[in-house]
């Protein structure tokens, strides 16, 4: 890219004697180093606090159920960010998984769906729409609001009777984060780095026998990074 707008180099100008005084100049790599290991550093800092609450997986009236509690996964500037129009999005995504010793893992099921909140100001009340459940909820409070949205109740999977005897996984992931325009490059950059959204990644290990469940290893499956 050629600039043809250049007039000087004086020392008034955005040239100095040694050339262009850009912090971003090629010349000067350190200052990019030194802002991507701060952006770096940050995200273990996050990570440490987010994460699963509570985690349920049972059975009733011969269904699978899973139930869970996200923790500290909101992002800063909530409600300002709401008040100005800006959504919150979460993104559920569950894949259950049949072990085999010799060969790769049985795909059985995938559940997908998303909690969206956002803020009606003609209303001045906080909605909250469940897709799984085909609600739409209405708070005055945004604590409330935020503890119903990281809840998942009782959300049935799949008939027992219908999975064959053995081990399975249970993998949980949820994604959540305001949904901002992207404007590149720093939509590149946040995607880069991970820093776009709170991303919680959830693990837990069962196994039937004679359509009964009997739960075995629970844990973070990755590593829980922002």
């Amino acid at each position: 890219m050629t600039t043809t707008l250049l007039k000087g180099r004086g020392q008034n100008s955005a040239y100095g004697p040694q050339g262009p005084c850009c912090p971003w100049s090629p010349k000067d790599p350190m200052k990019i180093f030194v802002l991507l290991l701060a952006l770096l550093m940050a995200v273990p800092l996050r990570a440490a606090r987010i994460g699963v609450k509570a985690f349920s997986l049972g059975s009733e009236d011969g269904k699978l159920l899973v139930k869970f509690h996200l923790r500290d996964a909101f992002p800063a500037g909530l409600q300002e960010s709401l008040k100005a129009g800006v959504p919150l999005v979460c993104e559920f995504s569950l894949k259950l998984y049949r072990r085999r010793a010799w060969w790769l893992d049985e795909r059985v099921l995938e559940c997908s769906f998303h909690h969206r909140l956002f803020y009606e100001n003609l209303k001045c009340v906080y909605s909250l729409v469940l897709e799984e459940e085909g609600k739409v909820l209405t708070f005055k409070d945004l604590e409330e609001a935020k503890s119903q949205m990281a809840k998942v109740c009782s959300l049935p999977l799949t008939r027992i009777e219908d999975l064959k005897s053995g081990h399975y996984r249970l993998k949980l992931k949820a994604k959540i984060g305001l949904k901002r325009p992207r404007l590149w490059p720093f939509s590149l950059l946040t995607s880069l780095l991970g820093l776009g959204k709170s991303t919680i990644s959830y693990l837990c290990e069962f196994t039937v026998r004679d359509n009964r469940l009997s739960l075995g290893l629970q844990r973070p499956s990755f590593a829980q990074v922002r």
